[in-house]
């Protein structure tokens, strides 16, 4: 589970305790970003944000990635696990690096859960995708709806098989209609 810009993984805590309700038998890793966020104590970034644009953005989503994936496959390897029992699920900037993964693992993870995100690197997918659900508030202000109806579109052209719920009057949040959609999603990789 991968925490948004400004947080850290225990800011996730209360989400990966909802779904393993539902997912009794599932780890819940939650790792800090890599970069300390300058002047805020506890609180981590995968990448800067100031004066970001979609370069940079893709820039910092492409650097954080191959920092972070040779963790994911230490843990899977430390637990004798292949990549098809992973699930990524990351929100807001932490789903920026799990629709990524998602997109570009080889092999693939099993499927990739985003909460208020945004599609940044849409090239050169891996042969075989991972699925994904994408979750939005329609009254996001940090993130507009229009990035996850963005990134439906570019993943159907790459023939990526894709769940969606966009949540009207939403904001930039966690909700527990997302919760139960990200459960479900989850239950169904894993039959």
């Amino acid at each position: 589970m991968l925490h948004g810009y400004g947080a850290n993984g225990a800011d996730l805590r209360d989400v990966a305790q909802t779904l393993a309700q539902e997912l009794p038998d599932t780890v819940f890793l939650l790792p800090d970003a890599l970069e300390p966020m300058p002047g805020s104590p506890g609180a981590f970034q995968w990448f800067p944000l100031a004066g970001s644009d979609d370069v940079q953005r893709r820039a910092g989503v492409r650097r954080a990635v191959a920092q972070l994936t040779p963790w994911v496959d230490h843990e899977l390897q430390a637990r004798g696990l292949a990549r098809a029992r992973l699930a990524l699920v990351g929100f807001s900037q932490g789903a920026m690096l799990a629709l990524d993964l998602g997109l570009h693992l080889d092999p693939p993870a099993a499927g990739v859960v985003s909460l208020s995100g945004r599609l940044v690197d849409d090239g050169a997918p891996s042969p075989a995708p991972s699925p994904a659900l994408l979750v939005h508030g329609t009254a996001d202000g940090r993130i507009p709806v229009a990035e996850t109806e963005r990134a439906l579109s570019l993943l159907g052209r790459l023939h990526v098989r894709t769940e969606s719920l966009l949540m009207p009057g939403v904001g930039h949040t966690i909700t527990p209609q997302g919760m139960a959609a990200a459960g479900a999603f989850l239950r169904r990789l894993w039959p």
